[in-house]
C-alpha cells in the first residue's frame, strides 16, 4: 500500500491550574510538551493561557490512523 498522508495523533490534556508532573506521574508517560498558565513558554512572546500536558506521535506518513493510535 503507497502511503500518501502525514498523520499526527496527539493527546492533550487542558486546564485553569493543576502540575505537569502531577500527569506524568500519574500516567507514567513523558510528555513532548508542558506549559504552565501565566509563564511564557520557550521561544514564544506570550504566557500560556491556560496549563497543558501534551503526548503526541510526531507526523509519519501512513494512510490508516489507527497505527498511529494503538501507539
Amino acid at each position: 500500500m503507497e502511503t500518501t498522508s502525514s498523520l499526527k495523533v496527539a493527546f492533550f490534556i487542558y486546564g485553569e491550574h493543576f502540575q505537569p508532573s502531577a500527569i506524568t506521574d500519574l500516567l507514567n508517560i513523558l510528555p513532548n510538551s508542558t506549559s504552565i498558565k501565566g509563564i511564557i513558554p520557550i521561544g514564544r512572546t506570550r504566557p500560556a493561557v491556560e496549563t497543558m500536558w501534551c503526548i503526541d506521535t510526531g507526523y509519519e506518513k501512513s494512510d490508516d490512523i489507527n497505527i498511529q493510535l494503538k501507539k
